[in-house]
């Protein structure tokens, strides 16, 4: 029965790995404000993230007027 288990185990952990993780095609904008500014460092590291961890082009980060200051 073990190595029934196993089996199973290792049969659908094959299937999983051929399964594709389905975000090729997304393409993904990060409004980020200001290029000078930490949201748009942080939308940059985000966007590599994306990238790396699920496959998917790298998101566009786009550079907005920020919000006013305070």
């Amino acid at each position: 029965m073990t190595r029934l288990r196993l089996g199973a185990v290792l049969a659908v952990l094959a299937l999983l790995a051929a399964c594709n993780t389905g975000f090729e095609e997304v393409r993904l904008r990060i409004a980020a404000g200001s290029a000078g500014g930490v949201y748009y460092k942080l939308s940059g590291a985000l966007a590599e993230a994306c990238r790396g961890k699920l496959g998917m082009a790298a998101p566009e980060v786009l550079e907005t007027r920020g919000s006013p200051t305070t």
